[in-house]
């Protein structure tokens, strides 16, 4: 009898290869908190196939079968290509399915959305067989995942959901395992900060020697510049407001600025972005606004003049990030006089963006998050005008890069906007426009809220949504 299994890992090769084997690695190196650790007597044992690149039926009877109806659980990936394969079709995806469900743990089933949109259809037919299975997402897993700690976060805690019933963890357990992942999440976070302590020490030395020797200086500092902007890139994303960031920023910036006339190239966009957002919150804590004002101008310049010779992505994405560092730099300052011409310039700015590179989606959605986030720090502030106009803007974005990310966390964030926009209008006494925002937002909730997986999963923030658009709606009808 074949070896058992806690797991059947079941995919699609022709783009689920890379993902089932991080996912394999993932539950391999796994290790519970110390507390449960008596609990678990080894590793997971998952079988993957991997031996062979068009399935067969004498494989699949001799190796395969005997594996899954060994296999505790089956886990299966969702991507792209994953989708039923229709009657009369050969599917090893639903055939491992079924072969699964007529064994001896049909229930055992958890699926992981490993690429691809929410939307995507579940493979086999278990939309049908399993609706009320819920589905783990952790698209985005990868080796430097945990540099954005919004993304780390979100895997640690959908990697937990995988886990633990692997392990024989119950729902008494998660709390445990769950800040185990946050501690392991802050240990990444401290060693990429000591790394790029190193680096920047080593792209240092490195830029010494290079003088040192004239005939490869040039190739030697290009080389420095290029690890100085990864280190600035990694360090702006991947740690925290404190002390060590600013420093660790400080010292890549300006060695970055040494190194540049000497190389004869510029900085790339992102770490120009970054080094003036950087000192420009410097000089405005020594209430040095106008030097600040100066370093936002200089870069976004810069950076604007390279997009429109260029049209680089990089540089699209650096243009939308120093214009929202000019955005809340002038929300926070105490005359207002100029908050709406920032949100019309930021606009701008983001719209030709979209325009140029209209396949990207990030640049749009960094455009969108900050127009909702200058909206409520504008209401909260009692700016409506400035507040309805940012709302309405962020709403707009949001419905533009529908049509590249039709995510059901994309549809919320823009029904969202769309209830700030119907809060701050209703303030401003604005009935007509707030209604038609109104009819908009609860168009997107009701499309949320017929797709139950998106209703489950959503469902707390659904509700905020509503209950938002539905508070506004008394309050127009009272004005």
């Amino acid at each position: 009898m074949s070896e058992p299994f806690d797991a059947f890992l079941s995919y699609r090769r022709t783009d689920g290869s890379f993902a089932a084997q991080r996912i394999r690695r993932l539950l391999w190196d796994y290790r519970p908190p110390r507390s449960l650790r008596s609990r678990v007597s080894r590793r997971p044992q998952v079988y993957i196939d991997t031996t062979y690149e068009r399935a067969t039926d004498d494989f699949f009877e001799r190796v395969t079968l005997p594996a899954l109806r060994t296999s505790k659980y089956l886990i299966v990936l969702v991507t792209p290509d994953s989708a039923d394969r229709g009657p009369g079709q050969q599917d090893w995806i639903r055939r491992e399915i079924e072969e699964f469900v007529a064994g001896p743990n049909p229930a055992n089933i958890a699926i992981v959305r490993a690429r691809g949109r929410d939307a995507d259809p579940l493979p086999g037919r278990l939309s049908q067989s399993h609706p009320n299975v819920e589905v783990i997402d952790l698209r985005g897993i990868g080796p430097f995942a945990f540099l954005n700690p919004y993304r780390a976060s979100r895997l640690a805690n959908e990697t937990v959901k995988l886990v633990a019933p692997l392990l024989g963890f119950g729902p008494e357990d998660m709390p445990a395992l769950r800040r185990e992942e946050e501690r392991r999440q802050q240990v990444r976070l401290g060693a990429t900060a000591g790394i790029g302590a190193a680096v920047t020490t080593a792209v240092a030395v490195l830029s010494i020697a290079a003088f040192s020797s004239r005939n490869h200086a040039v190739d030697a500092l290009t080389r420095s510049m290029f690890a100085s902007e990864r280190v600035i890139q990694a360090v702006a994303g991947s740690m925290a407001n404190g002390e060590t960031r600013d420093q660790l920023l400080t010292s890549s910036c300006d060695l970055l600025d040494s190194l540049a006339p000497e190389s004869g190239r510029d900085p790339a966009s992102g770490p120009l972005a970054t080094c003036a957002a950087e000192r420009a919150a410097y000089r405005d804590n020594l209430k040095e606004h106008d030097e600040a004002d100066k370093l936002v101008d200089s870069a976004r310049l810069k950076i604007e003049q390279r997009f429109v010779e260029g049209g680089d992505a990089d540089d699209g994405l650096a243009l939308v990030d120093i214009a929202r560092v000019a955005l809340f730099r002038t929300i926070a300052r105490p005359e207002q006089s100029r908050i709406n011409a920032e949100i019309v310039a930021f606009v701008d700015n983001a719209k030709r963006v979209l325009d140029r590179i209209p396949e990207e989606v990030s640049p749009g959605r960094v455009a969108a998050e900050a127009l909702q986030v200058a909206a409520v720090r504008l209401g909260d502030a009692g700016s409506f005008e400035s507040a309805a106009l940012a709302a309405g803007n962020s709403a707009a974005m949001w419905a533009a890069i529908a049509t590249l990310d039709d995510s059901a966390e994309l549809v919320l964030e823009h029904a969202t906007a769309e209830g700030l926009s119907v809060l701050f209008l209703t303030k401003l006494e604005r009935r007509e426009q707030a209604g038609t925002a109104r009819e908009r937002g609860e168009a997107l909730i009701s499309h949320l809220s017929r797709d139950p997986s998106a209703a489950e999963k959503l469902k707390d923030r659904i509700e905020a949504v509503r209950q938002l658009l539905e508070q506004t709606a008394g309050e127009g009808s009272r004005s």
